[in-house]
C-alpha cells in the first residue's frame, strides 16, 4: 500500500522538512517498488528534493540503507546526490537532489539508444578501480554463476530498469543504487542488452546496439551467455515467488539473447534472427 507524503508521521515530515527547509508543494509519485513513499518535495530553501522512504521494520530498509551508504562515494555526476537520511518513528527517509529528467525509452527506433551506451560507457570507465565497498557479483550470484566468469574491478548498477535511467538534455543518470556489485565493466550493458530484447529488439540488435559500448569489445560471448543464463535462473525463480508479467518476459527475453550467443550457433538471414547449427 502506497503511503503519501501527507500520510507519514509528523515526526517524520518534521525531520524532512529540518534537513530541506520549508515544503511549499508535494508531488506523490507512483513508481518505486522497493519504498512506501516516493515524492518531489517544492522547497522555501532551494531547489526541490526528491525522498524515499520505507518503515524501517520492513526488509527494504536494508536496501535504502545501502544506497545511502554508496551514493556518497560515486563519482560525481553518475547519481543525483544524497542530501540527507532521517530515522525516526520507525521511517527511513533518503533525501536526493531532484533530476527532472525523463525516464528513459528503449522501445525499438528510440533515439535514446546512443545516449545510454555513452553513459553506460562512461560509468564503466569512471567505476572500474574505485574503492567503494560493494559486494562481488561472484558471490552475489553464487550458486547460479560461476565466481570466475563475473571477477572485475568495476562497479556495476545491477538493477537497469528502464525507471533508473533519467535522461534530460544529453545527459544521463542512474539512480537506485541499492543493488551494485563488482565485477566485469561489460555487466550493466548486458543486462540492458536483456531489457531491450524484451522492450522489442531482435538479440541481434541488441548485441548490434551493445558493441557500441566500449567495454563491451572486451566481453566473451560464450561467458556472457553462461553468465546470463545464471541471471535468468535468478528472475525465474523471483518469477515464481512473485509472478509478475514483467518478470516472465524478462526470463524469456534473457533466455532469447543466450541462445543467440551460445556457441555452436550462427545467425542466418538479415531479417529475423533465426539461428542454425554449424557443424
Amino acid at each position: 500500500m502506497r503511503t503519501h507524503w501527507t500520510e507519514l508521521p509528523a515526526a517524520v515530515r518534521r525531520g524532512v522538512t529540518a534537513r530541506c527547509g520549508g515544503v511549499t508543494h508535494v508531488r506523490d509519485l507512483p513508481y518505486g517498488s522497493a519504498s512506501d513513499c516516493v515524492a518531489v518535495l517544492g522547497t522555501a530553501a532551494g531547489p526541490p528534493v526528491f525522498i524515499k522512504a520505507v518503515r524501517v521494520a520492513d526488509h527494504r530498509a536494508a536496501m535504502h540503507r545501502n544506497e545511502a551508504r554508496i551514493v556518497p562515494l560515486l563519482p560525481t555526476g553518475i547519481a543525483p546526490a544524497l542530501r540527507a537520511v532521517v530515522e525516526v518513528d520507525g521511517w527511513l527517509v533518503l533525501l536526493f537532489d531532484h533530476h527532472d529528467g525523463r525516464h528513459l525509452d528503449l522501445s525499438p527506433g528510440t533515439a535514446d539508444l546512443p545516449l545510454l551506451a555513452a553513459a553506460l560507457a562512461g560509468a564503466a570507465e569512471r567505476l572500474t578501480g574505485c574503492a567503494i565497498p560493494v559486494l562481488p557479483m561472484g558471490r552475489r550470484w553464487a550458486g547460479r554463476v560461476v565466481p570466475e566468469l563475473v571477477a572485475g574491478d568495476t562497479v556495476a548498477h545491477t538493477d537497469v530498469s528502464p525507471r533508473n535511467f533519467l535522461v534530460r538534455g544529453t545527459q544521463v543518470v542512474l539512480v537506485d543504487w541499492a543493488t551494485p556489485g563488482r565485477g566485469p565493466a561489460w555487466i550493466d550493458t548486458a543486462l540492458v542488452a536483456c531489457r531491450l530484447v524484451r522492450a522489442g529488439h531482435r538479440p541481434s540488435q541488441a548485441l548490434a546496439w551493445a558493441e557500441g559500448v566500449a567495454p563491451w569489445k572486451a566481453a566473451d560471448p560464450a561467458v556472457v551467455a553462461e553468465v546470463l543464463h545464471g541471471v535468468a535462473d535468478i528472475w525465474r525463480r523471483r518469477e515464481h515467488a512473485a509472478p509478475a508479467p514483467h518478470r516472465a518476459e524478462l526470463v524469456a527475453a534473457t533466455l532469447d539473447l543466450v541462445d543467440f550467443l551460445r556457441p555452436g550457433h550462427r545467425r542466418c538471414g538479415h531479417s529475423t534472427d533465426v539461428r542454425c547449427t554449424v557443424g
